[in-house]
Protein backbone atom coordinates (compact mmCIF):
# COMPACT_ATOMS: atom_id res chain seq x y z
CA UNK A 1 0.00 0.00 0.00
CA UNK A 2 1.22 3.36 -1.08
CA UNK A 3 2.42 6.09 1.82
CA UNK A 4 3.35 9.68 2.38
CA UNK A 5 3.57 11.39 5.72
CA UNK A 6 2.81 15.03 5.30
CA UNK A 7 4.83 15.96 8.21
CA UNK A 8 7.18 13.42 7.59
CA UNK A 9 7.73 14.42 3.90
CA UNK A 10 7.98 18.38 5.52
CA UNK A 11 10.52 17.27 7.55
CA UNK A 12 12.80 15.28 4.73
CA UNK A 13 11.90 18.32 2.29
CA UNK A 14 13.54 21.18 5.00
CA UNK A 15 16.80 19.51 4.91
CA UNK A 16 17.57 17.67 2.13
CA UNK A 17 19.86 19.99 -0.54
CA UNK A 18 18.28 18.28 -3.14
CA UNK A 19 14.87 19.74 -2.50
CA UNK A 20 15.93 23.37 -2.99
CA UNK A 21 17.69 22.18 -6.44
CA UNK A 22 13.95 20.73 -7.34
CA UNK A 23 12.05 23.09 -6.78
CA UNK A 24 13.83 25.51 -8.95
CA UNK A 25 13.01 23.35 -11.58
CA UNK A 26 10.12 21.36 -10.92
CA UNK A 27 7.89 24.56 -9.40
CA UNK A 28 4.78 22.16 -8.22
CA UNK A 29 7.35 19.50 -6.52
CA UNK A 30 6.02 16.55 -8.98
CA UNK A 31 9.22 14.26 -8.65
CA UNK A 32 9.56 15.53 -4.55
CA UNK A 33 6.04 13.56 -3.71
CA UNK A 34 7.08 10.78 -6.03
CA UNK A 35 10.54 10.76 -4.37
CA UNK A 36 9.64 10.26 -0.74
CA UNK A 37 6.31 7.99 -1.16
CA UNK A 38 7.01 4.82 0.21
CA UNK A 39 5.37 1.35 0.12
CA UNK A 40 4.31 -1.05 3.38
CA UNK A 41 3.36 -4.17 3.42
CA UNK A 42 -0.74 -4.90 4.27
CA UNK A 43 -0.66 -7.67 6.72
CA UNK A 44 -3.89 -10.08 7.85
CA UNK A 45 -5.16 -7.46 10.87
CA UNK A 46 -5.02 -4.37 8.33
CA UNK A 47 -6.79 -7.07 5.39
CA UNK A 48 -9.05 -7.62 7.65
CA UNK A 49 -10.08 -4.43 8.95
CA UNK A 50 -10.61 -3.21 5.41
CA UNK A 51 -12.58 -6.20 4.26
CA UNK A 52 -15.12 -5.71 7.46
CA UNK A 53 -15.58 -2.13 6.84
CA UNK A 54 -16.40 -3.10 2.90
CA UNK A 55 -18.27 -5.88 3.97
CA UNK A 56 -20.86 -3.58 6.47
CA UNK A 57 -20.94 -0.80 3.60
CA UNK A 58 -22.59 -3.62 1.56
CA UNK A 59 -25.10 -4.64 4.29
CA UNK A 60 -25.56 -1.20 4.62
CA UNK A 61 -26.47 -1.13 1.21
CA UNK A 62 -28.47 -4.09 1.13
CA UNK A 63 -30.50 -2.94 4.40
CA UNK A 64 -31.66 0.03 2.68
CA UNK A 65 -32.55 -1.62 -0.73
CA UNK A 66 -34.50 -3.61 0.98
CA UNK A 67 -36.40 -1.36 3.36
CA UNK A 68 -37.70 0.77 -0.07
CA UNK A 69 -38.06 -2.13 -1.99
CA UNK A 70 -36.07 -3.77 -4.83
CA UNK A 71 -36.58 -2.77 -8.43
CA UNK A 72 -35.82 -5.49 -11.13
CA UNK A 73 -34.40 -5.57 -14.51
CA UNK A 74 -36.72 -7.11 -17.19
CA UNK A 75 -34.20 -10.02 -16.84
CA UNK A 76 -35.25 -10.83 -13.40
CA UNK A 77 -31.72 -9.61 -11.89
CA UNK A 78 -31.50 -7.04 -9.19
CA UNK A 79 -31.34 -3.85 -10.41
CA UNK A 80 -27.97 -1.85 -9.29
CA UNK A 81 -29.05 1.37 -7.58
CA UNK A 82 -26.23 3.53 -7.50
CA UNK A 83 -27.82 6.68 -5.60
CA UNK A 84 -28.25 4.81 -2.52
CA UNK A 85 -24.62 3.74 -2.91
CA UNK A 86 -23.55 6.84 -3.34
CA UNK A 87 -25.44 8.24 -0.08
CA UNK A 88 -23.64 5.96 1.26
CA UNK A 89 -19.85 6.71 0.01
CA UNK A 90 -20.74 10.07 1.09
CA UNK A 91 -20.87 9.58 5.00
CA UNK A 92 -16.97 10.20 5.02
CA UNK A 93 -16.72 8.57 8.62
CA UNK A 94 -19.33 10.64 10.13
CA UNK A 95 -21.25 7.32 11.15
CA UNK A 96 -18.35 6.90 13.08
CA UNK A 97 -19.69 9.48 15.74
CA UNK A 98 -22.91 9.29 17.78
CA UNK A 99 -25.21 12.01 17.96
CA UNK A 100 -24.01 12.68 21.49
CA UNK A 101 -20.37 13.24 19.77
CA UNK A 102 -20.97 15.92 17.18
CA UNK A 103 -17.80 18.29 18.36
CA UNK A 104 -15.82 16.51 16.08
CA UNK A 105 -18.45 16.24 13.11
CA UNK A 106 -17.37 19.96 11.95
CA UNK A 107 -13.69 18.36 10.63
CA UNK A 108 -16.13 16.18 8.25
CA UNK A 109 -19.34 17.68 7.43
CA UNK A 110 -18.30 21.33 7.23
CA UNK A 111 -15.03 21.30 5.76
CA UNK A 112 -14.57 20.51 1.70
CA UNK A 113 -13.29 16.49 1.00
CA UNK A 114 -9.37 17.47 0.94
CA UNK A 115 -9.32 19.68 3.84
CA UNK A 116 -10.83 17.26 6.00
CA UNK A 117 -8.43 14.36 4.57
CA UNK A 118 -5.10 17.12 5.91
CA UNK A 119 -6.53 17.94 9.31
CA UNK A 120 -7.15 14.21 10.33
CA UNK A 121 -3.93 12.50 8.75
CA UNK A 122 -2.35 15.71 10.80
CA UNK A 123 -4.01 14.47 13.97
CA UNK A 124 -3.72 11.07 13.28
CA UNK A 125 0.24 12.23 12.46
CA UNK A 126 0.71 13.64 15.81
CA UNK A 127 -1.49 10.86 17.91
CA UNK A 128 0.30 8.21 16.62
CA UNK A 129 3.56 9.53 17.42
CA UNK A 130 2.35 11.10 20.72
CA UNK A 131 1.17 7.97 22.36
CA UNK A 132 3.88 5.77 20.35
CA UNK A 133 6.31 7.97 23.03
CA UNK A 134 4.02 7.31 25.98
CA UNK A 135 3.09 4.13 25.89
CA UNK A 136 4.59 0.74 24.23
CA UNK A 137 3.05 -0.30 21.00
CA UNK A 138 1.39 -3.69 22.73
CA UNK A 139 -0.78 -1.23 25.01
CA UNK A 140 -1.96 0.38 21.99
CA UNK A 141 -2.84 -2.49 19.86
CA UNK A 142 -3.26 -3.02 16.01
CA UNK A 143 -5.48 -0.41 15.57
CA UNK A 144 -3.23 2.47 15.71
CA UNK A 145 -0.76 1.16 13.31
CA UNK A 146 -3.81 0.48 10.98
CA UNK A 147 -5.30 4.11 11.16
CA UNK A 148 -1.65 5.21 10.71
CA UNK A 149 -1.31 3.03 7.36
CA UNK A 150 -4.77 4.27 6.02
CA UNK A 151 -4.08 7.87 7.09
CA UNK A 152 -0.76 7.95 4.77
CA UNK A 153 -2.84 6.18 1.78
CA UNK A 154 -5.15 8.82 1.55
CA UNK A 155 -2.62 11.47 1.93
CA UNK A 156 -0.74 9.48 -0.87
CA UNK A 157 -3.79 9.87 -3.31
CA UNK A 158 -4.27 13.53 -2.08
CA UNK A 159 -0.82 14.44 -3.47
CA UNK A 160 0.09 11.98 -5.74
CA UNK A 161 -2.43 10.67 -7.41
CA UNK A 162 -5.21 13.61 -6.82
CA UNK A 163 -7.73 12.05 -9.78
CA UNK A 164 -8.76 9.20 -7.65
CA UNK A 165 -10.50 11.17 -5.21
CA UNK A 166 -13.52 13.93 -5.94
CA UNK A 167 -11.95 17.14 -7.10
CA UNK A 168 -11.46 19.86 -4.77
CA UNK A 169 -8.50 22.40 -4.09
CA UNK A 170 -5.93 19.82 -2.62
CA UNK A 171 -3.04 20.78 -3.96
CA UNK A 172 -3.23 24.56 -2.77
CA UNK A 173 -4.13 23.56 0.72
CA UNK A 174 -1.39 21.20 0.75
CA UNK A 175 1.07 23.67 -1.04
CA UNK A 176 -0.04 26.16 1.87
CA UNK A 177 0.02 23.16 5.08
CA UNK A 178 3.51 22.41 4.02
CA UNK A 179 5.25 25.64 3.95
CA UNK A 180 3.34 26.61 6.97
CA UNK A 181 4.84 23.09 8.75
CA UNK A 182 8.67 24.49 7.72
CA UNK A 183 7.52 27.41 8.88
CA UNK A 184 7.13 26.56 12.10
CA UNK A 185 9.16 23.41 12.22
CA UNK A 186 12.37 26.18 11.37
CA UNK A 187 13.47 25.38 8.17
CA UNK A 188 17.45 23.34 7.88
CA UNK A 189 16.95 22.12 11.48
CA UNK A 190 16.99 18.72 11.68
CA UNK A 191 14.10 16.91 13.48
CA UNK A 192 12.67 13.64 14.09
CA UNK A 193 8.86 12.53 13.94
CA UNK A 194 8.73 12.70 17.94
CA UNK A 195 10.34 15.89 17.69
CA UNK A 196 7.83 17.32 15.56
CA UNK A 197 5.22 16.20 17.34
CA UNK A 198 5.83 17.74 20.86
CA UNK A 199 6.57 20.99 18.87
CA UNK A 200 3.30 21.22 16.79
CA UNK A 201 1.26 20.12 19.87
CA UNK A 202 2.68 22.97 22.28
CA UNK A 203 2.54 25.55 19.60
CA UNK A 204 -1.25 25.29 19.02
CA UNK A 205 -1.63 28.14 20.87
CA UNK A 206 -0.44 30.03 18.42
CA UNK A 207 -2.18 28.17 16.00
CA UNK A 208 -5.25 28.97 17.49
CA UNK A 209 -4.89 33.01 16.73
CA UNK A 210 -3.96 32.35 12.99
CA UNK A 211 -6.95 33.17 10.54
CA UNK A 212 -5.22 33.87 7.45
CA UNK A 213 -6.49 30.79 4.74
CA UNK A 214 -3.44 28.78 4.19
CA UNK A 215 -3.23 28.13 7.96
CA UNK A 216 -6.65 26.61 9.10
CA UNK A 217 -5.78 23.30 7.62
CA UNK A 218 -2.49 23.18 10.46
CA UNK A 219 -4.65 24.64 12.80
CA UNK A 220 -7.76 22.65 12.44
CA UNK A 221 -5.52 19.30 12.70
CA UNK A 222 -4.00 20.36 15.71
CA UNK A 223 -7.19 21.42 17.62
CA UNK A 224 -8.54 17.92 16.66
CA UNK A 225 -5.76 15.95 17.77
CA UNK A 226 -6.01 18.14 21.01
CA UNK A 227 -9.86 17.14 20.95
CA UNK A 228 -9.45 13.56 20.31
CA UNK A 229 -6.79 13.12 23.17
CA UNK A 230 -9.39 15.08 25.50
CA UNK A 231 -12.01 11.88 24.41
CA UNK A 232 -9.47 9.51 25.27
CA UNK A 233 -9.27 10.89 28.40
CA UNK A 234 -13.47 10.70 29.04
CA UNK A 235 -13.47 7.24 27.81
CA UNK A 236 -10.52 5.69 29.33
Amino acid sequence: MAQHSLIGYCLKAKTSSWTTILRCLDTEDILGKFWWATWKQVNLDEKNFILSHLLEKFKQYKHIKEKYGDEESDSGHEVFDYEVLLGILKERGNHVFHSNKTEFKWSIDDVEFSHSILLWHIATFLLFYNDHKKYSGGVLGPYCQISKLLSDYMMYLLLVRPLMLPKGIGEVRITDTREEVIRLLGKGKSLTNNDATSALLHINYELGFLSTHNKLVLRDGCKLALKLQGLVEELR
